[in-house]
């Protein structure tokens, strides 16, 4: 009897991982085509009928193409959008996570102006609404690249216990838990964010992600196999060139850490190792070996 009932019991459990696994496949495949014919509605309509929601829907595209002007123009979007609805918290969200794009992808001007505005602007979201994923993942993601990981968690806890199934918020929790070098979870997070949106333009920032787990956990050459996955996915993110040339010094591949480095050079001619250091969290343990990694491949200090 004993053995039938945990036969029954494996059965069930056998059920429901499958019943989980469809669930996911169906709103991976539905979610970007909403939100694909959301923008499309959006830009159809007149500029002089848009109202904040039009404005923040215009906007996400930008927000999350990783293109160099991106932010900006997602950033003047949401500006406008907040202009007609002060207390819009989607709006102000994603406006903080714009400005700490700013800063993390090393266009920023002035730095310590964009994260003091991104954070005011986090603050003023975080008041006026806690129960949008939404919301709740454009915080977490813009206190993450604030440096703010404890700030960060909480929001983004809430945000997957309300949605399990938004790829994002999975994406930026396996981003999480790659600063903090916990990176068996955090490719399991990433994982669980490309089977849920295998389609999703964004995916391309997972495969860095898992790159930049492996090699927080000193597995150079898988990092250097799927941080390069993600640049054939978006070759204009050029900002992964700095994770890309350390990993490869790292892994004992001067030559290619070297033009990995002469490449970030060409775009962002004035970054210095120093620079890096301040624009984004990460463990200590980490720091050295990434540290080592750069100027090996001959970043300037």
């Amino acid at each position: 009897m004993k053995a039938r009932a945990d036969r029954y019991d494996g059965e069930l459990t056998n059920i429901f991982d499958l019943q989980d696994r469809i669930t996911e496949r169906i709103v991976g495949a539905i979610e970007p085509s909403i939100r694909s014919s959301e923008v499309e509605r959006a830009r159809r309509k007149r500029p002089d009928s848009l109202d904040a929601y039009d404005f923040v829907t215009r906007a996400l595209p930008t927000v999350w193409s990783n293109e160099p002007d991106g932010a900006v123009k997602g950033l003047s979007l949401l500006e406008q959008a907040i202009k007609l609805d002060p207390t819009y918290p989607l709006a102000l969200a994603l406006a903080s996570w714009c400005l700490t794009q700013q800063v993390i992808y090393l266009r920023s001007r002035d730095v310590a102006s964009d994260r003091e505005k991104a954070l005011e602007l986090a603050r003023q979201a975080a008041r006026l609404d806690s129960d949008d994923p939404l919301v709740l993942t454009a915080l977490s993601a813009a206190y993450m690249l604030v440096r703010e990981l404890d700030l960060a968690a909480p929001f983004l806890e809430k945000a997957l216990l309300i949605d399990p199934n938004s790829a994002w918020a999975w994406q930026r929790s396996g981003w999480l838990h790659t600063y903090r070098s916990r990176s068996k979870t955090a490719i399991e997070h990433f994982e669980r964010s490309l089977r849920l949106s295998p389609l999703d333009p964004i995916n391309f920032n997972s495969y860095i992600g898992i790159g930049a787990a492996h090699a927080h956990a000193g597995r150079y050459e898988e990092a250097v196999t799927w941080i390069e996955k993600g640049l054939r996915e978006r070759p204009d993110a050029v900002w992964a060139y700095r994770t890309l040339a350390s990993a490869y010094a790292n892994a004992g591949r001067l030559k290619e850490a070297r033009e990995a480095a002469t490449t970030l050079l060409r775009t962002y001619p004035n970054v210095t190792i120093s620079q890096l250091l301040e624009l984004f969290p990460s463990n200590p343990g980490y720091i050295p070996r990434y540290v080592e990694g750069l100027r090996k491949a001959g970043l300037p200090e």
